[in-house]
This record gives structure tokens, sequence and C-alpha cells, in this order.
């Protein structure tokens, strides 16, 4: 006998008493006496309609709060399902149930048949006293009774400790092949078996009309469908079932494709016969077949209304269906499922509306009793073998009808289960688990977040590019989800990345039927339940608004012969450039002169030798406001100012926008400016981030040595995880010269990465690449360079196999040590040296010469690098600024006050900041 023990319950405590109406006289005089025993009783007697929501709402809280529950068994109980909803009720939160019999003769008779095994406590007649004092000794906590124990009971685990198969569906509906998990609409689905069986008229069809997410297609594809199949009507084992189709976009090529399963003839001839104008084709195509009955199931049947469906189908759709339901002796029979919030669609169409208005049945929200069926039953099944901790369900029964329209949230109740599976604790689903998650209303929003931030940085800012293909919002805010042609992500290693994510959080499905493969949001839930989804909704219609009004303004600007008092404020273009970077989108030539505007002429007021100096930072200011679109005319800046100032906030500018200047930044890179193109290197350098480094690669090849030496430098500076991935690219890159720059790089990195990229350049078609690749590797003083290097000596070229030798050979004489660099300890004749260099004919080598002075130090490198700053190679005198800045001795001072004048912008740049590190700022002109 199941039993347990209450403890004494609380002051203000009471036991809640579920009865049936017709068992009054009993039900008072048990009040009476528990009354007088010291225990106050609670009975349904409000003024709300039993099985409504507010009433499943207050039963539910009723029985969460009550110290028990007390439940009067009798026949007459047996027959109120609102009684089934109160225990029900009280099962899910995890209340302690007290069954007494209180009237009938055989116990089988008065509950039902799962539990007709249960102990209870026998109030029937004379037993009454003696039944009544053992119910309060239990009340008091001072013996037991027996309880209602949850007749759901759990399968023992699997001795092959496979962990537990998870039944919930999450956000997609229950399938035929998922009738084994499908709980809770058993009455709804045995009234419609006696529908189908009873019905005797010309018409075949039964319609299930309901409000979305109430689970009208599960009802259809899960419940019904099976046992049909199954041969719970007479005869319906023998019969023919159609592949259940939705009428999509195409429905005769959707008919077309579920005939063809069943009818032996080429799809072309089906769809003719379905094509011919009479409307007989679907009769005379079913009529051949040779079974008694045909079965079609019509799922979301709202779909042959949508707009993308031309009208011509449609009708000829609808005629076909007329046709062959009404024909006398035909042997088609439709089920299909219609949202009630589109019943008006059908209406339209005189014939079609008579018959679903003939043959249709509700599907209507679940009662308490089927919502515990639908949550606890499938935890029990023999392959699951879970349990609910007590008062789990009840909170999800609760959040459940917590929501203005709980039929809705079918989906999202399920949902929640599954995840709570995949969180379970061994064989128990917790209620820790579940307020991790967020419980019913934040499991989806919880899901979603957590997919995405197990992604790397760069991935999810691909997020809203995805959003737009998946879906449309207008310019009120309403989301529609789409589906996305798996082509569209085509080398969109993000986009893939953020499909599997969400894919493998139940968030998106493969689209149904879609042609060529495509990719959808599982539910319309998932636009109301990600809170992030739905800010971007709200942000994306306000972008659009925005778009249709400077779209309209261009437009008037342009026809009234483009006025200056007609283009819009700085403040009004500002958010049209966070919209265009936002969206990725571009204007069209009159909407790209008009916003543009506003960058022409803060370039121009920059430029203007009026201009007094203090108005050059609000101008810089609100060229950064307006975005990286404005990067262009930031690099017009730093050619056009002297100001130290200017320069720094410009730069401080182009580092912000980040990677988002970078594709304005790799244009200056081809600009017939050299300067200009020295400062998009430099602005590249200071943004440092990998896109940068790959962009920086193009100037290796530049025309102008002096544009390679800065770039070679930059991407020197650059941390190694920028550039050795930009780097292994450019070696697949069709230009020699870029191969050698990048194998010269790689050689003088640190990271242990650089070996296999330098591996990969001992592969390369050039001997000249390969042989420069070895000589790099001999630099490395590590073993994976030694292996590298030993596949080097089976080159096809000698000269590379001797390369490799001899630096294998050098290898081991440095004994495992790294060759000496130039120190700050160098003797007078290595500086002496370094000078005589200076006045060598090679650019290249005068830079190196610098650097290498530059290391030393001292003051005994000042007068050469002063002189440098006279050198006609314009890089060289930069770096030789760029050198006495670091420095910072006073001697450079006269030298570099000379080079603010000098003629080129970039080393003007270099030396003004040379002298504000030395501490002459004042010197800036």
């Amino acid at each position: 006998m199941n039993t347990a023990t209450a403890t004494h319950p609380q002051a203000d405590s009471f036991v809640y008493i579920s009865h049936s109406r017709r068992d009054e006289p009993t039900l008072a005089r048990l009040c009476a006496d528990l009354q007088r025993a010291g225990f106050a009783c609670r009975v349904d007697r409000s003024a709300r309609s039993p099985g409504m929501p507010a009433w499943q709402r207050s039963t539910l809280a009723a029985v969460r709060t009550a110290h028990a529950v007390i439940w009067l068994v009798s026949p007459l109980a047996c027959t109120s399902p609102h009684g089934h909803d109160e225990i029900a009720a009280a099962r899910m939160v995890g209340s302690r149930i007290y069954p007494l019999w209180v009237a009938g003769d055989t116990w089988e008779a008065c509950v039902p048949s799962a539990l007709a095994g249960i102990d209870k406590l026998d109030l029937r007649g004379a037993g009454y006293a003696a039944g009544f004092e053992t119910l309060v000794a239990a009340l008091r906590g001072e013996g037991p009774a027996p309880t209602l124990a949850d007749a759901v009971t759990v399968a023992a685990a699997s001795a092959s400790d496979a962990p537990p198969r998870n039944p919930y569906k999450g956000l997609s509906a229950f399938t035929e092949a998922d009738h084994g998990d499908f709980f809770g609409r058993e009455a709804l689905i045995a009234d419609l078996l006696r529908g189908i069986g009873e019905q005797h008229d010309a018409a075949r069809l039964l319609a299930l009309i309901g409000p979305e997410g109430v689970g009208k297609s599960s009802v259809l594809l899960a419940g019904l469908l099976p046992r049909l199949r199954a041969g719970d009507l007479p005869g319906s084992g023998d019969w023919c079932y159609l592949e259940p189709m939705r009428p999509g976009a195409q429905p005769l090529s959707a008919l077309t494709l579920v005939l063809q399963e069943q009818v032996p003839m080429e799809a072309s001839a089906i769809r003719a016969m379905l094509e011919q104008p009479h409307g007989r084709g679907l009769h005379d195509l079913v009529q051949a077949l040779d079974e008694p009955r045909v079965i079609l199931c019509l799922d979301q049947f709202e779909e042959l209304f949508a707009a993308a469906v031309a009208e011509h189908e449609r009708e000829q759709f609808i005629a076909l269906l007329i046709t062959a339901l009404t024909e006398p002796d035909g042997k088609l029979f439709v089920v299909l499922t219609l949202r009630a919030d589109q019943y008006d669609q059908p209406q339209r169409y005189p014939a079609l509306a008579q018959l679903i208005s003939t043959h249709q049945r509700p599907v209507v929200p679940l009662t308490l009793t089927e919502l515990h069926a639908a949550i606890t039953r499938p935890t029990a099944l023999p392959n699951v073998g879970l349990s609910f901790e007590p008062g789990v369900a009840g909170e999800i029964a609760a959040a459940f009808l917590d929501a203005d329209a709980a039929h809705s949230r079918l989906p999202l109740i399920q949902f929640a289960l599954m995840q709570l599976v995949a969180r379970r604790a061994g064989s128990s689903i917790t209620r820790e688990a579940y307020h991790a998650l967020g419980g019913v209303n934040r499991a989806l929003d919880h899901a979603a977040e957590a997919a995405v931030a197990a992604l790397d940085a760069e991935t999810q800012l691909a997020l809203p590019h995805l959003l737009r293909r998946l879906i449309i919002v207008d310019d009120r805010g309403a989301a529609q989800r789409q589906p996305a042609p798996w082509a569209a992500f085509a080398g969109d290693a993000a986009a893939h990345q953020l499909i599997t994510a969400l894919r493998d959080a139940g968030l998106l499905r493969d689209a149904d039927g879609a042609d060529p493969a495509a990719v959808i949001f599982a539910h319309d839930l998932v636009l109301s339940g990600w809170e992030r989804l739905v800010q971007w909704a709200e942000q994306t219609a306000e972008d659009q608004r925005l778009l249709r009004r400077v779209r309209a303004a261009a437009a008037a600007w342009d026809a009234a012969g483009r006025p200056a008092d007609q283009l819009w404020s700085h403040s009004q273009l500002k958010a049209v450039f966070a919209l265009r970077e936002r969206l990725g989108i571009g204007f069209d030539p009159v909407v790209g002169d008009f916003v543009h505007s506003e960058i022409d002429r803060l370039l121009a007021e920059f430029r203007n030798p009026q201009t007094p100096a203090h108005r050059h930072l609000k101008i810089i200011e609100r060229l950064e406001d307006i975005g990286a679109e404005a990067a262009p005319a930031l690099i017009q800046v730093l050619l056009h100012t002297r100001d130290f100032r200017s320069a720094e906030a410009a730069e401080g500018s182009l580092r912000r926008f980040a990677d988002a200047a970078v594709p304005y930044l790799a244009t200056t890179l081809h600009s017939e400016d050299v300067n200009a193109r020295l400062i998009a290197v430099e602005a590249l350098n200071g943004i440092g981030t990998q896109a940068a480094a790959q962009t920086l690669l193009t100037a290796l090849i530049d025309g102008s040595s002096a544009v390679r030496q800065a770039t070679f430098k930059a991407l020197r500076a650059l941390p190694d995880a920028q550039t050795i991935p930009a780097l292994r690219q450019a070696l697949r890159s069709e230009n020699i010269d870029l191969r050698r720059f990048a194998v010269g790089l790689l050689g003088m990195s640190q990271a242990p990465e650089s070996v296999p990229a330098l591996s990969q350049a001992l592969r390369d078609e050039s001997v000249e690449v390969r042989r420069l690749a070895v000589e790099m590797l001999g630099r490395k003083p590590t073993e994976n360079a030694s292996l590298a290097l030993s596949t080097a000596i089976e080159d096809q070229e000698p000269t590379v196999r001797k390369a490799a030798l001899a630096m294998l050979q050098r290898a081991g004489e440095r004994d495992g040590h790294e060759l000496a660099a130039i120190s700050s300890e160098a003797s007078d004749a290595d500086v002496a040296s370094l000078i005589k260099v200076l006045r060598d004919g090679s650019g290249h080598v005068r830079l190196n010469a610098v650097i290498g002075l530059g290391q030393i130090g001292g003051e005994a490198v000042v007068p050469a690098l002063v002189a440098v700053l006279q050198d006609p190679d314009p890089g060289v005198r930069r770096t030789a600024a760029e050198t006495l800045g670091r420095l910072g001795t006073q001697r450079a001072i006269p030298g570099l006050t000379r080079a603010l004048h000098d003629r080129d912008a970039f080393v003007r740049i270099a030396a003004s900041k040379a002298l504000k590190k030395i501490g002459k700022p004042e010197l800036d002109t």
C-alpha cells in the first residue's frame, strides 16, 4: 500500500476537496467533520466556469498552496471531467492526494482504468468513522494513509546504460513516426474516429479547425492517422493512404508528387490530368486505385490562400477537391487542418466553404488532464525512463496557463521539455534545471543565446546578415519567416556555422518541400521568443522607415535642381550612414549624392585655408560620426594637415572604425597619390586586425619602394596571430613577388606557426620562392624547421637542395643557439660600418641601416640619423624621424623641426610625433 506521512498543517493552511457536485451531501458531512477536527476546507464554488482558462489557473494555484488534496471518488465523480482536471493539477504540482471512496459498488466503476489498482480509504457506509479517523491522523502527521502516487510509473533504466531518448519535439510538430510519444489528445482522437466512421453522406471531408499552435498538425499526423492505419475503424487498415502534404506555393505540383507514389503513371501524365478544365482529374486518378477508400491529409490548408499561390492554380486545386469529395461512390476522403484566424479565406469559394462548414471539428486548447498527460507521460516510456521532481510539471503548466493565448504556446512547452531532458540530473528532470533554463518563457531565448555565444566573435557578427535572409520585416515591425536557399550561403563559413548552431539548438530546420534545398526558422514563435531577434526586427523596421524617407528626400532634392538648403542636417545623415553600415546595402546614385554631400562639404571646409584650427577637430569628429564610409575623407585630412592634434584625431577615428574601414582603405591603396597609399598603410597597421593584415599584403607589391617598405614594416609590427593567416593566404597568390615577401616576413616571425607556413612555401612552383623559404627555415633553430629542411633535400632543383644542405649544416654548427642580434654593446666599428652603408645606392639597404643604428642607440648615432632626414627616399626620411623620436634626444630637435616642412606629408607627421615624444609639441605648425 502506498502511504505518506504529512507534516502538521500551519494555522493558515487548508485542505482542497475535489468532488462531483452530485456528491454534495457527502461533501457537506466531510467538511463539517474536518472543520470540527480543526481543518479549513476549500472547494470549487467560484463563479468561474469550470474548464475555462481562469478556472484552470485558479485551480492550479489552489492545489499548489493546499496542505493536502482530498479526492471524493464515486461513480458520479468518475464522469466529471472537471474533477479529473483538479486531480491532474494536484499531481502536476506534487500535492499529497488522499483518495476517499465515498460511493459505488465496485472501485473499478469509480476511477479511470489506469488508476484501478491504487490504494484508497473506504468511507462508504459503516466504514466512514474509521476511514475518517485515519484521514485526520494522516493530515496531522500522526499516522499513515493511502495516497495517490503518480500512476505513470517510470520504467527501469536500460541495462546497457544508454542515455534516455528525448521524447519531446521542440518547435516541430509531431509526425506519424512520433505517434508513440504523443499524449493528451486521446479523447479528441476517439471523437474524430467516430466522426469519420459515422459519416455516410456524399461529402467525405473532416476539417480540423483551431488557433495557431493548438496542435492541429500533431493531432492529425501523430494521433488520427496512425489510429486509422492501425485499423481502429472497420477496414481502415486496408485503406490507401497518400503521403500527407501541405499545399505550399505550388499546390498542383505538391499533389502530383503524392499521387505519383500510388498511381502507376508518369508525373507529367498525372499533372496533365489534374490540369484538365473539368476538374475531374483527382477523382479519376483515385478511382483507378484498388483500395476501397483513399485518405489524403492536407496539413496547413491555409497555405492554399497565400499570395504566392497563383489564383488560377488555387481555383483548379479547389475544383479538384470538391469534385473528388462530392462525387457519389467516390473513394477519396480528405482530412485537413485550418487555422481559425484564416477561416474566412475559404469563404470566398462558396462550394468549399459549405463543405468545411458542414464537416468541421474544433481543436480546442488542452484541459488540465490533457496537459498533465502531454507533459508527464512521455517520460515513462520504456526507452526514456525519466521522472519530474515534485512540482516541476506544475510550474510548466502554470507558465502555459499564464499566457494570454496559452494554446499557441504548446510548441514552447515542448521546446522547454526537450531542453530539460538534455539538462537532466541522472534520471530526474529537476527544478534547478528548469529555473536555469529560464522557465518556459525564457527557454527559447536562453537556447538561442547559448548557441550563438558558443561561436567566435567574428562569426557572431554575421548574425544580422543571416537574419536578413531568413526573415521579412515590414516597416510596421511585423516579422515573417521565409526559407533561405542553401546556395545563398555558398562560401560563407560564418553563415554555415551559425546555421549549424541554430539547427542543433532546434531553432532552424530544413524547409518543407523546398526546391532548391533551403532552411527556415522552425516556428513563428522564434520570432517572438528570441529577444535579440525581436530587437533586430524593431531596428530593421525603423531602418526601413528611414530608408523610405531618405529616398523620398533625395528624389525631391534632385527634382528641385539639388539646392543646398534641401540637404539633410548632420544628425539626420549620421543615422543614414549608420543604417547603411548596419544593413550592408548600397545607395542608388541620387541617394548616394544626397548623403555624400555631407562628407564632401566637411572635407571642403577642412581644406579651406580660412577655416580656423579649432574647427578641424570638430570636422574630424563629425566625419567619425558618419562612420566607416568617411575613411577616404579622413585619409585626405591626414594628407592636408600639418597639425599633430588633427592627425592624431584622424588616425584615432580610423582605428575605431576597425574592420568596417578596411574596404575603404583597400580602395585607397590603389590611389595614384603615393602619400595617400602610405597613410592607408599606416591606418591599416593601426587597425591591426586579420582583415587589415590581409589588405596590407596587396601593398607589398606597390610600385613605390616607400609604400613597400612601410608595408613591410607595418606587417612586422602586427601580432603574429593576425599576420600569419594572411601570409599563408599570400603564399597562394599568383604574384611571385607577393609570395617572396610573404616568405621573408614569415622568416622574421618568431611564432611557431611560421614554420608550417614556410614548409608550405617549399612546394611553391617558383625555384626562387622555394630557395628563399629554405633560407628562412635555416634561421629558425627549431626541430620542426630542421625536419622541413630535410624534405627540401629531395627538391628537383639542385640549387634548392644545395641551400637546404647548407642550412642544415649551419643549424648543426649553431648547436642550438640563436644567431646574435645587434645590441647596445656594439663597437664603434659597427656604428661606422652602418654610417657608411647610409651612402648605399639602394633605399632598402639605407632603410635597414637606419633601423640598425636605432637598435644600437646612443649619442654617437644621432648626427648620422639627423643627416638622413635629407635622404632622397621619403620612406628612409620617415624612418629616421621615427627613430630619433624613440631615442628621445634633445640634439635631434633642430633637424626634426626642419623636417616639419618636408615636402612629404608622411615625413611631416613622423617629425611632429617625434617632437612630441621628445617633449616639444609646441613646435608643431
